[in-house]
């Protein structure tokens, strides 16, 4: 029987854990294994979208009549930002740890679980002989989790949805503060942009997937969940690098300061704009 919040207990929390734990363990590439499961989950959010009614004005109303998509456990694999995580999925076996769950919890809550889990098994508070120490992210992560996701089976109309990187904070700003963040009041929305944005210090981006390559990390850093992108967006010198692959759409940045590696390190409109948008409006 699936559980929902009122009875899902901090034990079965830590057995689904434990299940996605052993297959980072037994992974020898553990940061693209951290970073698929971490894109999986930030995905499955980030279809979210409130719908509001016209009236016969052709005026918008200001509250929204309904919303679909959200963390549900249903991502349209054919979308084309959704590439490549299909192939993650089965190469690391994750369905064999939802397997052994599946009948206590939704694959809409397995789902923010598993990012949970390689959040907090990558952090820095990461406790090896008591994972759920004082003072660990992965205690705060199942102390405050709430289970009772439902899962959607079916979610063809996803496509499109995911922010466009050209499009700097314009688009990443339409998306969770007209919708993710929409009742969050004040300059917390952009706090906890930049805040959900930072997921992105763990794995890379890849040519064959987003069009765009590189890691946002520093060399050693990679899989690690830490403060190392916003470090590497503050304190780096960034200029720009032009139709990526070969694809005039495809633009980011590159390293161009005395301590560039010449391993490919990036940053996007979306990444920089957070530092450097200085618009009080947002």
């Amino acid at each position: 029987m699936l559980k929902t919040v009122a009875d899902f207990s901090n034990r079965e929390y830590e057995a689904v854990v434990e299940s996605v734990n052993e297959l980072y363990d037994d992974t020898d590439d553990k940061a693209e294994f951290a970073g698929c499961l971490v894109r999986l989950a930030g995905h499955d959010l980030m279809d979210f979208r409130y719908t509001y009614e016209t009236n016969a004005d052709g005026k918008q109303s200001k509250m929204p009549s309904d919303k679909s998509g959200g963390s549900d456990g249903c991502i349209n694999f054919d979308d084309v930002d959704n590439k490549g995580l299909i192939e993650c999925i089965n190469r690391f076996n994750v369905q064999e740890a939802y397997g052994e769950h599946c009948g206590v919890v939704s694959l809409a809550d397995f789902i923010v679980i598993a990012a949970e889990a390689v959040m907090g098994r990558t952090a820095n508070s990461y406790n090896d002989d008591d994972e759920y120490a004082e003072g660990t992210l992965a205690r705060v992560f199942r102390d405050q989790f709430r289970a009772g996701r439902t899962t959607v089976e079916s979610c063809s109309w996803n496509t499109g949805l995911m922010p466009d990187p050209e499009e700097g904070c314009t688009d990443v700003m339409s998306l969770f503060g007209s919708h993710i963040f929409k009742f969050t009041q004040g300059r917390a929305k952009k706090r906890l942009t930049a805040a959900i944005l930072g997921a992105h210090t763990l794995g890379s981006a890849k040519l064959e997937n987003s069009g765009y390559q590189g890691s946002w990390s520093s060399e050693g850093s990679e899989g690690v969940f830490d403060n190392d992108y916003y470090l590497q967006m503050l304190t780096r010198g960034w200029g720009p690098d032009l139709a990526v692959g070969d694809d005039p759409a495809k633009n980011q940045w590159k390293v161009i300061d005395a301590g560039a590696s010449g391993r490919p390190e990036l940053m996007l409109n979306s990444d920089l704009c957070l530092a450097y948008d200085n618009n009080a409006k947002h």
